[in-house]
């Protein structure tokens, strides 16, 4: 009989062949062995998948599913979910990496609350560290237990569905309620872990976390969700958040919002930071829009800045350098 991996690390693969090496070096590499890599191909055009092959026929934990079209992050993730077989999940981006030692840190204190209380965790935190072209910033998310209730409460505001591994039954029921809840099928690049993590610690009973750094975030320029400067790319992206922020709401009748007494707030607390970002987005169109359309709607994109309180001093050397090259260099 074939044992079941411990672990299922998904990887949806899309334009990230100066990374994926990389990605799939820190996975064949664990020190714990029983695990299992489901890579996903998101129908990219570069060599990334290619790549990807290479390492499969080396190592036989490797498997790759191919999606029909370019569904985006959010769906891409959910067809690996279908296929892995691991006790638990783990996602890791393709343009970021982990620790060797990942699945063994994880493992061991999955085993050490086992010893301690008799039940399985469902969630298992670690810590992150972000690594920036000129700087680096380690995230600490919640060092402890949380049961019940508290669960939505401590972890929902790092919502990124990296940096955890999941119990697989309850990645499956949260896609059920997910795929009822909210039918229309969205290509989801902007604000999806939000959508995933609220139901996700919604339905938790159970969740543990240490602070040691395993996950490596690192910065893509090239990524979709990076460019301020097209007004279309913008635009997209504040549609997007709108959707996740209203889809929040679809959730309030289910049975574990109605018995959490922290739900409400947390729910609107989510809604507002998302809501914050949206008119970032929204910002972003409107610059990218403004500035292709000449000179006499700079004051009033001078204006909306000082409004939204972004950027105005980037934009008033904008204009300045606009008006002393008269109109020459459109910074």
């Amino acid at each position: 009989m074939i044992k079941t991996p411990a672990f299922s690390i998904i990887i949806p693969v899309y334009n990230t062949e100066k990374y994926i090496a990389r990605c799939l070096e820190s996975c064949v590499k664990q020190s714990f062995g029983e695990i299992e890599i489901v890579v996903v191909d998101d129908c990219g055009s570069d060599q990334a998948i290619q790549i990807a092959q290479e390492y499969a026929q080396g190592d036989k934990r490797i498997k790759i599913i191919r999606n029909p079209k370019n569904l985006g992050l959010f769906l891409a993730r959910i067809s690996g979910e279908r296929c892995a077989e691991g006790e638990y999940i783990i996602h890791l981006d393709s343009d970021d990496f982990i620790d060797i030692k990942t699945c063994e840190k994880i493992k061991e204190a999955l085993e050490s609350e086992y010893q301690k209380s008799g039940s399985r965790a469902d969630i298992c935190w670690f810590a992150s560290k972000r690594l920036f072209s000129k700087k680096e910033e380690v995230f600490k998310l919640y060092n402890g237990v949380s049961l019940g209730c508290e669960i939505l409460k401590n972890n929902m505001f790092q919502w990124e569905i990296w940096g955890k591994a999941y119990k697989r039954e309850l990645i499956q029921k949260a896609n059920e309620i997910i795929a009822h809840k909210i039918k229309e099928e969205q290509r989801l690049l902007l604000g999806e872990d939000a959508i995933k993590s609220f139901v996700i610690n919604l339905l938790a009973q159970k969740c543990i976390g240490f602070d040691e750094v395993l996950y490596f975030y690192c910065d893509n320029p090239t990524s979709i969700t990076k460019s301020r400067d097209n007004s279309q790319t913008a635009l997209r992206n504040s549609a997007q958040l709108d959707f996740v922020i209203k889809s929040l709401d679809r959730f309030d009748t289910l049975k574990e919002s109605e018995k959490n007494p922290y739900y409400l707030e947390v729910k609107q607390r989510v809604q507002k930071i998302l809501g914050e970002h949206q008119k970032m987005w929204e910002y972003q169109a409107f610059i990218a829009n403004r500035f292709e359309k000449g000179w006499f709607v700079y004051p009033r994109v001078y204006l909306e800045s000082l409004r939204l309180k972004r950027d105005y001093r980037r934009v008033g050397v904008r204009i300045f350098v606009y008006f002393l090259t008269g109109g020459f260099v459109k910074a």
